[in-house]
């Protein structure tokens, strides 16, 4: 099983991925992530979710907290 938190980055605001990749590597000092934690950067200022939401940011977790 993969663990970890990992930033996928598009092309955007160099400044703001800058700031997340240090967040993340302050986070994986304090905190274990046994299973992966994947967080995209998307260059535009919304993205369009599943429902066809525009939004700032998304997030997706299981149906079941066990999993």
């Amino acid at each position: 099983m993969r663990t970890g938190l990992r930033i996928k980055g598009a092309h955007g605001n160099p400044i703001v991925k800058d700031a997340l990749v240090k967040y993340a590597k302050w986070l994986r000092k304090r905190y274990e992530f046994p299973v992966r934690v994947p967080v995209y950067l998307f260059p535009g200022d919304y993205i369009i979710t599943s429902d066809y939401d525009e939004v700032a940011a998304s997030y997706f977790a299981p149906y079941l907290r066990k999993v």
